[in-house]
């Protein structure tokens, strides 16, 4: 299990140029099932055609192997956890 914290954050000179960069969402895919929720601001996290805004107090759960697309439009703090599919099967 690999557990990471993270805080996007932008200096003020870049801050524009990043919020540009930051609005276009990312796909991500993770060989590894991954539980990401954030701490402070919110992502807006798109999946299988479905879209969600991942505010404090809510978290996602996503199955290895999944494409995920993440977009960010402030500044966020966000924690994650990876679970091997080896040792866990795959999320309800």
């Amino acid at each position: 299990m690999l557990i990471a914290h993270v805080t996007f954050h932008t200096p003020a000179a870049d801050r524009s140029r990043a919020l540009d960069a930051l609005r276009a969402p990312e796909e991500l895919t993770f060989d590894h099932h991954y539980l990401l929720y954030a701490t402070a601001g919110a992502l807006r996290l798109e999946a299988d055609g479905q879209r969600w805004l991942l505010a404090p107090a809510r978290a996602a759960l996503i199955t290895a192997g999944s494409p995920i697309h993440v977009a960010l439009h402030q500044k966020v703090t966000a924690c994650s956890v990876l679970f091997s599919p080896e040792q866990y099967g795959p999320p309800p």
